[in-house]
């Protein structure tokens, strides 16, 4: 089984190294934790699942599959510029910094680079937005 702990490592390392305008880049519990009305504006927060193997074929211990990584970015408007303080990136700096730190990032060697699955908004309320990237890599190994 693939190493989950060590993929989500890598996504984090990689998206504070190249998306400097996150104010705090973590790893989701769960979606739950969206909840939280006191997520911080331009936060990115990493959850890993939903997941798709193929059976090994045979008496071979090759398998073959997908996993997609969620990028939930938390922003207090769409542009940036809304906000007289200017205290924050907008939904779509913070949705293009994502875009940008992990398309074609291959975050195991002997694996698919990171591609785009959909973008949406899952929760916008009066104090913030928040919207889920879907990142998926394809998956080899032996087991």
């Amino acid at each position: 089984m693939h190493d989950l702990a060590a993929l989500d490592d890598a996504i984090i390392t990689r998206l504070k190294a190249s998306a400097t305008v996150f104010r705090q880049v973590e790893t989701l519990d769960s979606e739950e934790d969206l909840l939280d009305s006191k997520l911080p504006p331009a936060s990115a927060f990493v959850l890993i699942g939903r997941g798709q193997f193929s059976p090994p074929i045979g008496h071979s211990n090759y398998q073959e599959g997908t996993l997609d990584v969620s990028v939930f970015v938390v922003a207090r408007n769409v542009r940036g510029k809304g906000a007289a303080r200017k205290e924050s990136a907008g939904a779509y700096e913070l949705i293009t910094a994502a875009g940008d730190a992990l398309l074609g990032f291959q975050p195991d060697a002997g694996n698919g680079a990171l591609y785009l699955v959909s973008i949406a908004s899952v929760l916008v309320d009066k104090v913030s937005a928040i919207y889920e990237i879907i990142f998926r890599f394809d998956i080899s190994e032996e087991s």
